[in-house]
């Protein structure tokens, strides 16, 4: 099997028509609800066309196959058959929201990667600006990841994200995973989430969790400044000697 019929047979499996035709001919409200189904739903094989979208090099015409211009080469965005220029064809546009559900969906699908360095990246880049809405993504790649330091970054990523969930017993949940990864990130969210909690089993899960975190902090600074203070006793114990000899 040639290297075009296998992208051919990959898109062609995770893209269907009618969703790429949302995306290059749609509303914007189409577009939204496609990327993010998209998304959504886990479709790797969807990252070329999203990639495209946000970097300008979607081209479409009123009717025809869609295309992807990858630096001059011109290629069917459903099938990865090359295809010729047409008079008709415009550069899909974008707006700024659209622009910000592809971004988020490229992280999302990222986290299903077959490279680990990528789904580790994409695991902590969701804890920069934590969106409940990929909640169901992160929980869906949990099931799959083997990686112990993918799945660790995954599962606090989880409980970020459902530090807002609307059961008062996952926010519990999350309170408790927070409680097991102590860390600036850890107490920030926890302090974030105790200022509008306002459910009484919640609150006293967030209480404990934030005295557990505060206190494993309290204890690295310890050990560190323990550490800074031998160190200092060694440099100086070895200048004293050096004045002896």
């Amino acid at each position: 099997m040639t290297a075009g019929l296998i992208t051919a047979v990959v898109l062609a499996v995770g893209l269907d028509a009618s969703t790429l035709d949302k995306i290059a001919r749609g509303s914007q409200a189409d577009r939204q609800g496609a990327v993010s189904a998209l998304a959504e739903a886990g479709d790797a094989a969807a990252v070329p066309v999203l990639r495209a979208t946000l970097e300008g090099r979607l081209y479409a015409g009123p009717e025809g196959p869609v295309l992807i211009d990858d630096g001059g080469r011109l290629r069917d965005a459903l099938t990865g058959a090359p295809a010729a220029s047409r008079d008709d064809l415009e550069k899909v546009v974008i707006n700024n929201r659209l622009r910000r559900t592809l971004d988020r969906a490229l992280v999302v699908l990222s986290l299903s990667a077959p490279d680990r360095a990528e789904r580790l990246e994409a695991a902590r880049s969701l804890q920069q600006a934590p969106d409940p809405d990929v909640l169901p993504a992160v929980e869906g790649a949990l099931t799959k990841e083997k990686d112990k330091e993918v799945r660790e970054v995954l599962l606090t990523t989880q409980a970020m994200l459902a530090l807002s969930a609307s059961e008062p017993a996952r926010r519990i949940a999350a309170a408790q995973q927070l409680r097991r990864v102590p860390g600036s990130t850890s107490k920030r969210l926890l302090a974030q989430r105790l200022a509008v909690e306002s459910d009484p089993a919640v609150l006293a899960a967030l209480k404990d969790a934030t005295g557990s975190v505060e206190a494993s902090l309290k204890r690295a600074e310890m050990v560190g400044l323990l550490f800074s203070g031998l160190s200092l006793g060694s440099v100086l114990l070895l200048a004293a000697l050096g004045l002896a000899v």
